[in-house]
């Protein structure tokens, strides 16, 4: 069985994608949980000085909001920054691009780019509700819009995946 996709994406889609990768990352959840109890942390510091009598450090603790808000807005925008420079130097990026999933592997096409996988070398395909993810390492992948695969095909194409790829197939049911 051989499925073929050919597809354009936009910056605004490859963000989303990106985004989903970042977030499947425990670096990111933890970067996220520690700039979200951080000030929880502190404030809970500066009650327990005033409910002892002494003086807040109200400087230190919004320096303290400031910051983690920071960390955590600019977490959560990188992905944009990332996709804008792949987008701007990779001319690849932004496709158009041809895809082609057979039992020998995977293949990919892109202007200046084309290259092959076989599925000994996916280390994991995950799926979203909006993404079908191939994951060669830990940070890289090749993505897929679920927008591009007919709703007919779906079914197929996760079987097919579950069939390569066996245990590495992290794939929706539905």
């Amino acid at each position: 069985m051989t499925f073929t996709f050919e597809f354009t994406i936009e910056s605004a889609e490859q963000v989303r994608a990106s985004r989903v990768m970042s977030h499947r990352l425990r670096s990111t959840r933890v970067t996220y949980a520690f700039f979200l109890a951080l000030p929880v942390l502190v404030l809970a510091f500066q009650a327990v000085n005033l409910s002892s009598g002494r003086s807040g450090r109200w400087p230190g603790v919004l320096i303290v909001l400031v910051l983690s808000a920071a960390a955590i807005a600019a977490t959560h925008l990188n992905p944009r920054w990332v996709v804008a420079n792949l987008r701007k130097n990779n001319r690849a990026a932004g496709g158009p691009h041809t895809y082609k999933f057979s039992s020998a592997g995977f293949a990919a096409s892109a202007p200046g780019a084309t290259t092959t996988f076989e599925w000994a070398n996916v280390a994991e395909c995950y799926e979203s509700s909006e993404f079908l993810f191939l994951y060669f390492s830990k940070g890289f992948a090749a993505l897929l819009p679920r927008r591009v695969v007919k709703p007919d095909d779906l079914p197929r194409l996760r079987a097919a995946l579950r069939e390569w790829l066996g245990e590495k197939a992290h794939i929706l049911d539905a």
